[in-house]
């Protein structure tokens, strides 16, 4: 194909996305969605703490009432991107609209370049149209929200694409590329590596790698892992401190679909559980599922594909994905945390979205005559926007102040992310001080107040306790003239607030949150990994004759 070719395929995707997010551009203000006032507020204070010069930001002091250490498990490559286009425009709801047509180029493009590996050019743009307008990828921008779910996905084919650049090319750079695309998926939606992992298994034995090189893949993808262990750590080993780390399976009953989810386009405007919000109605896509029945048909009586060819994998995985979002598939998330761990079996619906979109461009590709193709592919097209443009929507747009994201006095991301010790953020009185004396005499000057680190002059008259207005975590340290204070945080007054003992006498008192063993473990797995890259980089550039 022709440079001209993929320039005009580019600009196509960017036109396409431009339609895909035209809703959100028109109306000023929030989307009436489930998840993006959470991702919205996120992203805006992560900015301001991005402002006032911390890197990594690790706590948010006005979330949750009175502080959450949201940053550290929370959503990394969104809320980063999402932080830095904010600092810039200073409107935190317009930069995730940004991110979602952003995300939606990445995704369309992505999808196209690993197309061109296996088709012509006019089945990989129909199949990346049909990717970039799935009812899923819909139903997370208008009505879910799920912004982070939204970019995972569009990283996907990126990961099959590196896979194939090294099985068929043997570059050293695709396994860097691998190696940096798992990282970001786990770094943008953890889950997404459950999901994508079916199809990222078919595909690569698809490409028939050699023993060697299906080593030399799972040693990229664990170091990709690793890489992302500043994130992953902390995520695996501090979860547990928090009611969502009570349960280690949280897999939610009664999240699966049935086969007429996956033949229809039926969107209703309202139900009885959603009102504010679009109904939360999961559609596998009536073109979508057409497609599965037909490639059944085609690969089943007409032409049957060589064993393990791409065609074949891709509607074997389309077919696995359709049983795992069925009831029958109940069995697998009760008994395996790893995969329960998705939480809703539907969340499936992104591999499946990927395995058809792969499946419609191969089913194009067979149709060899030009003119029958190109009309084909423009019958396929206008089919897509038919059913896709009256989605394209959001409800209830609200214009809110900036004061409405910079504090929140509940946690947003749910119940299961408060801390086993605090009760709940919302039922706390608010107070103008961030230090109080509780017991005893003391006067109080302040002299520093940032997000994760505070400084006063203390004087205290007679033994004296101080309750400092933050919720405790792990990771904060009281210190009195540079000697550690034993820290608090149970009293049943101030349940979860950080609380301390001074004795008589004048103090300068330094309250701080610092990094704890486990999260400075998992730096020291993403700093190793780095080095483990940069090294291999090195000694390929070198040696690269005699390692070909």
């Amino acid at each position: 194909m022709k440079l001209s070719d993929y320039k005009i395929s580019f600009v196509i995707i960017c036109i396409s996305s431009l339609i895909f997010t035209f809703n959100l551009f028109v109306h000023a203000g929030e989307p009436a969605t489930f998840d993006s006032p959470t991702h919205i507020t996120t992203l805006y204070q992560v900015a301001e703490g991005l402002k006032s010069g911390e890197f990594p930001v690790t706590w948010l002091q006005k979330f949750a009432h009175y502080g959450a250490p949201i940053p550290l498990y929370a959503h990394q490559t969104t809320m980063y991107f999402g932080a830095v286009i904010s600092l810039f425009l200073k409107d935190p709801v317009l930069s995730s609209k940004i991110l979602a047509f952003i995300f939606s180029v990445i995704g369309g493009w992505g999808m196209y370049l690993l197309l061109r590996r296996h088709t012509d050019p006019l089945p990989a743009l129909v199949g990346s149209i049909l990717f970039m307008f799935a009812p899923y990828r819909i139903l997370n921008t208008y009505v879910r929200g799920a912004l982070p779910e939204f970019a995972a996905q569009s990283l996907a084919p990126y990961l099959l694409l590196s896979i194939h650049m090294f099985i068929n090319s043997r570059e050293f750079r695709s396994l860097v590329f691998i190696t940096i695309i798992t990282a970001l998926l786990v770094l943008t939606h953890t889950f997404m590596i459950v999901i994508t992992a079916p199809f990222a298994l078919l595909y690569t034995l698809a490409a028939r790698p050699t023993m060697r090189q299906a080593i030399i893949l799972g040693i990229a993808g664990i170091l990709g892992i690793a890489l992302a262990g500043y994130y992953i750590v902390p995520l695996i080993t501090e979860i547990n401190y928090f009611y969502y780390g009570l349960e280690p399976n949280h897999y939610k009953e009664g999240q699966f679909l049935q086969l007429k989810n996956f033949l229809s386009s039926t969107w209703p405007y309202i139900t009885e559980t959603d009102r504010f919000t679009r109904p939360h109605v999961l559609l596998g896509g009536l073109l979508e599922g057409i497609i599965v029945l037909f490639s059944t048909a085609y690969y089943t009586l007409i032409k049957r594909p060589h064993n393990l060819s791409l065609p074949f994998v891709s509607l074997l995985a389309s077919l696995i994905y359709i049983i795992l979002m069925l009831p029958i598939s109940e069995p697998l998330y009760q008994a395996s945390s790893f995969l329960g761990n998705i939480q809703h079996p539907w969340r499936m619906m992104a591999g499946y979205s990927l395995a058809v979109s792969i499946l419609a461009a191969h089913i194009l590709h067979e149709v060899r005559a030009r003119k029958a193709q190109a009309l084909i592919s423009i019958a396929l097209c206008s089919l897509v926007m038919f059913l896709a443009a009256p989605q394209l929507y959001a409800k209830n747009y609200t214009l809110y102040p900036i004061s409405h994201y910079a504090f929140t006095k509940e946690n947003l991301h749910g119940n299961p992310m408060v801390t086993l010790w605090a009760g709940e953020p919302e039922d706390y009185p608010r107070v103008k001080d961030s230090i109080r004396t509780i017991e005893g005499s003391a006067k109080i000057q302040q002299l520093l107040y940032e997000n994760t680190r505070r400084e006063y002059h203390i004087r205290v008259d007679s033994d004296a306790r101080f309750v400092s207005y933050t919720f405790y975590f792990p990771g904060w340290h009281v210190k009195s003239n540079g000697r550690e204070v034993p820290i608090e945080f149970q009293d049943i007054n101030y349940r979860g607030l950080t609380t301390f003992k001074l004795p008589k006498g004048d103090h300068r008192v330094l309250i701080e949150f610092v990094p704890t063993k486990k999260r400075m473990l998992g730096f020291a797995f993403s700093a190793s990994a780095l080095v483990m890259i940069l090294l291999s980089s090195v000694v390929y550039k070198k040696y690269e004759k005699i390692i070909n």
